[in-house]
């Protein structure tokens, strides 16, 4: 062999060798590229490595799975019914996942398809999936995020990461700006630790800061709403429906579901339980999200009022865990009914104590933590509404559900498991 055919063959050789460095990695590939590269997904990292996508509309965004902050890159423009995207978590090892998925064009409540995605990871291994997606009327992608193999399903929620809408990753819900959501919690008032959404409270009117404000706890021109009645085939969505008039009168224009253009809020059973010595709120159920407060009559039927208008007419919201923690120890708390003491925020947690069927005893709230009150279970120095001294019994320290379970319904009213007596006796004194 010469030396310009040794030359010839290690040229051949060469060649092949980069042909095949250089040809196209096999499918999957990708997800180990974007891995590598950190979290900070690009609609131009996408393209540059999967050669389908180019016929894609990607876009960015941002939220969360259960608590865990991600970021994705997603086409949801549901082309020939499919769906193809990217994530990857903002911390650890920055693994990044491909989506694949569908779109399940059928009638639902918010007006449009469900999503569903298959989740892989970078050995193209089917490990979990995104499932019955939809988006809300505030631009937020909801859905359940199950692993393969468990029956349990975590909340995955994200948002356009280039709007200004802020994700709470306590509660999932979405606001308009993280100015709002800063507002939100400067105006209202919600206990550290607490579930806002999910607890009830007073709506009350700000007072001390307005002298000459109406003692009204249903303001004259307050807008009533109700959901839609679109049975199931349209989007579900609060209306207005109506608005409070002089005298407490409840007028509805539209319709209600008790059937009444005009009702006094006392006929209508609101609930507006007495706060202090000459004063009472206005009891409200839950947040329906972060716009609206619903209240409750006391058959169970439910209106809904807007929460930036009940601030712009000078009222604000308080949750129970607020209340029960801000009034101690000026007011003394009981228990409604026998109450176990436990050592943690747990219902299945070490019992210290079980409350005793008298009122010698009350409890000092401290914090909450979501459902649950850290208490100080005290003695008096006298029985209540008398001149006879108590024996002191220790302090316990522990904690209490903030509401009883009721017996009667899974969607009864919540009942609070503490109560107190504005004249400064307990009940019954």
């Amino acid at each position: 062999m010469n030396k310009k055919t040794s030359i010839l063959i290690i040229a051949t050789i060469l060649i092949i060798a980069m042909f095949v460095v250089i040809q196209p990695r096999p499918y999957g590939s990708g997800e180990k590229e974007l891995s590598e590269s950190g979290s900070n997904l690009s609609v131009s990292q996408i393209e540059s490595i999967d050669s389908s996508s180019t016929s894609r509309i990607f876009r960015s965004y941002r939220g969360f799975i259960d608590d865990n902050r991600i970021e994705c890159i997603i086409d949801f423009s549901c082309q020939n019914d499919s769906l193809f995207g990217y994530f990857t978590y903002t911390y650890g090892n920055n693994d990044t996942f491909k989506l694949r998925g569908t779109c399940e064009n059928v009638n639902t409540r918010h007006g449009g398809p469900w999503l569903h995605f298959d989740v892989f990871d970078n050995r193209q291994v089917n490990i979990a999936r995104w499932d019955y997606m939809y988006k809300d009327e505030e631009g937020v992608y909801r859905g359940d995020y199950k692993i393969a193999g468990r029956k349990t399903a975590n909340p995955v929620y994200i948002v356009d990461a280039d709007s200004n809408l802020f994700l709470d990753s306590n509660t999932r819900q979405c606001f308009q700006s993280p100015e709002v959501f800063t507002s939100f919690f400067s105006d209202n008032h919600f206990a550290t630790g607490s579930n806002y959404l999910e607890e009830g409270g007073l709506i009350l009117p700000l007072i001390k800061d307005n002298p000459n404000h109406s003692m009204d706890l249903l303001p004259k021109g307050l807008d009533l709403y109700q959901f839609n009645n679109c049975a199931g085939m349209c989007r579900i969505e609060l209306i207005d429906v109506g608005t409070v008039l002089d005298s407490q009168m409840l007028s509805f224009s539209q319709w209600s579901w008790e059937g009444e253009k005009e009702i006094s809020a006392k006929d209508y059973s609101l609930k507006f339980p007495k706060i202090d010595f000459e004063a009472y709120g206005l009891r409200y159920s839950y947040l329906y999200d972060e716009n609206f407060v619903c209240i409750k009559s006391n058959n169970g039927s439910s209106l809904f009022l807007s929460i930036s208008q009940l601030k712009s007419m000078g009222y604000y919201l308080e949750n129970d865990s607020y209340f029960h923690i801000h009034k101690s120890p000026q007011i003394a708390f009981y228990p409604a009914v026998e109450i176990n003491i436990r050592a943690k925020p747990n219902a299945n947690a070490n019992i210290l104590q079980t409350t005793d069927k008298t009122n010698n005893r009350y409890f000092k709230v401290t914090q909450a933590a979501d459902g649950w009150l850290e208490i100080e279970y005290h003695t008096h120095t006298y029985e209540p509404c008398t001149k006879i001294s108590i024996e002191k019994q220790p302090v316990i320290k522990g904690w209490i559900p903030l509401y009883l379970l009721s017996e009667n319904s899974e969607n009864s009213e919540q009942e609070l498991a503490l109560y107190f007596d504005t004249t400064g006796c307990p009940e019954g004194c």
